[in-house]
C-alpha cells in the first residue's frame, strides 16, 4: 500500500477482552493498518485496564472507553468520530468484529478492490477453517424480516461456484473508503444490535456507493457472545432491528404486513418457548414505537 494510504481498524469490544486481544494481535501481525483502535462499550469489567496493560507500550493501538453501552453502532461511532478528531477524516475505516482473527493479509486484497464509491466485505470463515460462514455478507429477506448467509457452509475452495452475489455485507468485516460517514451518515443508534450496517449501506446505496466481496480476503468467526446466543434478548433485537429496517426503507403497510409474517415465523424460531416468543413480539411492536 502507498505511504499516504492509512487505514484504521476499529474493534469493538463487551467483556470478551480474551476474543478481542486475539483480535487484535492477527491484525498487528498480519496486516498493514495504520492503527488499531479497541472501543470498550462500557464493560465494567476491567476490560480497559486489560488492555492498557498489554498494549500500553504499542504506539500502533489506542484504546478508548465509550461511557454508556451504546449497542453495535453507537460503540462503532464512538470509534470512527475518535478516528476524526485525532486522525482526520482522510482514512479508511476497517471495522473488525472482535469474535473474529486474520492468519493472512485479509486487508491487502481489499484494498486492491476498493475506490472512492464503493465499500468491500471479506469472505468470513467458520473456526473449522474449511466452511465459509458468509461470501462477504447475506440475501434480505425484508417481507419476512429475515436474512440469509449468502454461501453458508460452502467448501472454501468452491467459493468460486456460487452464483449470486449478497444483498448486503456483513459487519464482521468491512472497510470503508475515506468520506465515506460525511457524505452517508453515521450508523443509527436505534438499531442497538442487528441490521445495523444494512441499514448503512441502504443509505449508501442512495448516494452512489456499491458493495464488493474480495473474494481473497479471509476472515475467521469465532460467533459472538455478546450476542448472547438465541436468548429472549437476541429475539427481541433482532425483531426489532428488522421491522424497523422495514419501516426506514420501504412502506408503513409494508412494514404491517412483515410484522404478520414474523409474528408466524416467530413460533417455530422460538421453538415454542413461551418467553421467547414474548420477546419477539414485544421486539416488534417496539418497533413501531422508535
Amino acid at each position: 500500500m502507498e505511504d499516504q494510504i492509512r487505514v484504521i481498524a476499529l474493534v469493538l469490544n463487551w467483556r470478551d477482552k480474551e476474543s478481542t486481544v486475539s483480535c487484535v494481535d492477527s491484525i498487528i501481525q498480519n496486516t498493514e493498518v495504520y492503527r488499531v483502535v479497541i472501543i470498550d462499550n462500557a464493560s465494567g469489567d476491567l476490560s480497559v485496564d486489560h488492555f492498557k496493560a498489554v498494549y500500553g507500550g504499542n504506539s500502533k493501538v489506542d484504546v478508548i472507553e465509550n461511557d454508556i453501552n451504546s449497542g453495535y453502532g453507537g460503540g462503532n461511532n464512538f470509534g470512527i468520530n475518535f478516528v476524526e478528531q485525532t486522525y482526520g477524516q482522510d482514512n479508511y475505516i476497517w471495522i473488525v468484529n472482535n469474535d473474529s482473527y486474520i492468519r493472512n493479509n485479509a486487508l491487502e486484497s481489499m484494498m486492491d478492490i476498493i475506490d472512492d464509491e464503493s465499500y468491500v466485505g471479506s469472505v468470513i470463515v467458520q473456526t473449522d477453517e474449511e466452511h465459509i460462514e458468509c461470501y462477504g455478507g447475506g440475501k434480505l429477506y425484508p417481507l419476512l424480516g429475515k436474512a440469509k448467509l449468502f454461501g453458508k457452509g460452502t467448501h472454501v475452495r468452491d467459493i468460486s461456484k456460487l452464483n449470486g452475489y449478497p444483498d448486503y455485507i456483513m459487519g464482521c468485516s468491512l472497510l470503508l473508503p475515506p468520506s465515506f460517514f460525511k457524505k452517508v451518515g453515521y450508523f443509527d443508534e436505534k438499531f442497538f444490535m442487528y441490521s445495523e450496517e444494512i441499514d448503512l449501506q441502504k443509505r449508501a446505496y442512495s448516494k452512489g456507493y456499491i458493495g464488493k466481496v474480495s473474494s481473497s480476503s479471509f476472515v475467521y468467526h469465532y460467533g459472538s457472545k455478546a450476542s448472547d446466543g438465541k436468548s429472549a434478548s437476541y429475539f427481541y433485537y433482532r425483531n426489532r432491528a428488522a421491522i424497523y429496517l422495514n419501516i426506514k426503507h420501504f412502506s408503513f403497510f409494508f412494514s404491517i404486513l412483515s410484522a404478520l409474517f414474523l409474528s408466524v415465523i416467530c413460533i417455530k424460531d422460538s421453538k415454542f418457548n413461551i418467553k421467547k416468543y414474548k420477546a419477539c413480539i414485544r421486539g416488534i411492536v417496539d418497533a413501531f414505537s422508535m
